[in-house]
């Protein structure tokens, strides 16, 4: 067989997808260019306090958000707090009564009147979680956010919200996150994505390589989740603008529950516990190189 083909043998046969080694190549570096343009950071590692260790944090992270298996625990964090904020939200509309015994009409009243409550929630859930990516310090986010407060409820029509609230959380969260406001820069980066799990879905690999392909794109539609909320639920109702208190509550909360025992087991099995700072970025630099050493020489062995 030529080497540009790579081998599925089935009862009835043998199937071949053409899929070169250089179309392998590619599908990594276009996963890794889609991720490395979303706003930098990690959930399950953040930035020290020193400054000094600042640029080796850059490093160290770019290589974790590089890694399949962290791509994949960041994304189940950030669904569980996304799904933790619609179940508390809609427990409340529903006056915590979880039955469809009031029939379908009054279901439907219950779950239209949290709608605003519902999309403010989410944006301020999304705002906390991209603040803990980013890896400022607390304090400072907390003194920023308090001189720009914005009144959670405010009359429709009536007040517009202040722009020192966007500005705020633009210089706290970076101005990539803005960024990403740009129909043409998402457009470009889902089209790119899309491309990738079409060529997943359409050719047969090793379950290693599929496995990592499917863990970085789920990583970055997590994050992609998160900008989408960010950027497209300013909405025109009593909830349109989430105050500063919202947000450093959320984010209390959500810090509070990443320092809890199950996201330290999920650390610990990635391997991250019991390291110490220069250890971590040692390790991840090794786990990176020997996972694209392994993967790449395993699906050569499978092409020949």
């Amino acid at each position: 067989m030529p080497n540009d083909m790579v081998e599925d043998e089935t009862q009835g046969g043998t199937t071949c997808d053409e899929f070169s080694r250089e179309s392998i190549v590619g599908l990594f570096l276009t996963l890794a260019f889609c991720l490395l343009t979303q706003p930098p950071g990690n959930l399950l590692y953040r930035a020290p306090a020193a400054r000094s260790n600042r640029k080796c944090h850059i490093v160290g992270v770019t290589l974790l958000r590089l890694n399949p298996l962290c791509c994949f625990g960041e994304a189940i964090l950030i669904f569980a707090c996304l799904g933790r904020t619609v179940w508390k939200t809609q427990a409340e509309g529903r006056g915590l009564k979880f039955t469809f015994t009031s029939g379908r009409a009054g279901h439907r009243a219950s779950i239209s009147v949290s709608t605003g409550k519902l999309k403010a929630r989410l944006r301020t859930s999304a705002t906390a979680l991209m603040l803990l990516r980013a890896s400022v310090n607390f304090e400072e986010v907390e003194r920023t956010l308090s001189q720009q407060n914005v009144p959670t409820e405010q009359a429709e029509g009536i007040q517009q919200p202040r722009q020192g609230s966007d500005e705020a959380l633009t210089a706290a969260l970076g101005h990539n996150v803005a960024a990403h406001g740009d129909i043409l820069i998402d457009l470009a980066t889902f089209t790119s994505v899309l491309t990738v799990i079409l060529k997943l879905a359409s050719t047969s690999l090793t379950r290693s390589i599929q496995a990592a392909a499917w863990f970085l794109v789920t990583g970055w539609a997590a994050l992609h989740a998160l900008l989408l909320i960010f950027h497209t639920t300013r909405i025109r109702s009593p909830h349109r603008q989430e105050s500063a208190a919202d947000i450093l509550t959320e984010l209390r909360l959500i810090r509070n529950d990443l320092d809890g025992p199950y996201p330290r087991w999920m650390i610990m099995c990635l391997g991250l516990c019991g390291y110490g700072y220069y250890g971590f970025f040692l390790w991840m630099l090794a786990t990176s190189l020997a996972h694209g050493i392994l993967g790449t020489l395993s699906q050569f062995q499978s092409l020949e």
